[in-house]
């Protein structure tokens, strides 16, 4: 089975795709047409579909991802990938996700989030995002039946838990933003109750830190902003109970 390894030449910010864009001369090389899944192998090996490339990339050996599929193959920009024709590609009999922020679990999400996945490819440990009321939320895949590469069908039977938080998870509600905007952060108690103590830290591209004693509200829920004043990553630190979680909010100058 032919294998091309290629140069992760752009890592795209935003929805997952979860796809794989290459030339054509790599797909004709791999005998692939557009939409067939493939095994992308970084640091760890993850699927996707494949996608010719825009013309620029004619004659080269590079790949393009979305930051989800980059992510899940556990490369950026600059490190190389092995491609390769999925060997087994099955149909998903039942997938198990775990969402990584609170959720409230009912039959009506577990459907939702199914059909927002029906015809992507998924292998156990992947991070999926799925867009829920306007926030995205990464859910891990614990497990795949059969294991292995499979793909999401309307049979597919999928099972929605919730990561069980001692303390609290908190997020920036956004990963990127421009200078001088103000970026929310919202965090949650798990379980919920009021009036736990939490200390939410953001340093800056330069190495300051600026830190913030906050409580949380009657349902577990606290909320805060910082203005990114400088370009660069920032780094979002939240403490409180046995939790220490951190976010990256990526600043354009």
């Amino acid at each position: 089975m032919g294998e091309a390894v290629l140069r992760v030449k752009e890592v795209v910010a935003g929805d997952w795709q979860g796809r794989i864009r290459i030339s054509g001369e790599v797909m004709e090389e791999l005998a692939l047409k557009e939409g067939d899944v493939v095994e992308v192998e970084g640091r760890r090996l993850t699927a996707a579909l494949a996608s010719r490339g825009p013309p620029v990339d004619v004659g080269e050996r590079v790949a393009r991802l979305d930051e989800w599929t980059a992510r899940n193959a556990g490369v950026a920009v600059g490190d190389t990938v092995k491609v390769r024709r999925a060997r087994t590609v099955l149909v998903a009999t039942a997938v198990v996700l775990e969402a990584q922020m609170p959720l409230a679990v009912d039959e009506t999400l577990a459907e939702y989030v199914k059909h927002r996945l029906i015809g992507r490819p998924v292998v156990a440990g992947d991070i999926v995002p799925v867009s829920v009321l306007g926030s995205t939320v990464p859910f891990t895949a614990l497990s795949t039946e059969p294991p292995g590469v499979v793909v999401v069908v309307e049979t597919t039977r999928l099972t929605v838990t919730v990561k069980h938080l001692l303390g609290i998870s908190a997020l920036a509600a956004k990963e990127h933003a421009k200078v001088g905007e103000r970026v929310p952060v919202i965090g949650i108690a798990a379980p919920p109750r009021r009036g736990l103590k939490v200390k939410v830290s953001y340093r800056k591209p330069s190495g300051a830190w600026i830190g913030r004693e906050l409580e949380t509200a009657e349902d577990g829920i606290f909320t805060d902003s910082f203005v990114a004043d400088e370009p660069g990553v920032w780094v979002v630190k939240a403490e409180g109970g046995r939790t220490t979680l951190f976010a990256f909010v990526f600043v354009e100058g």
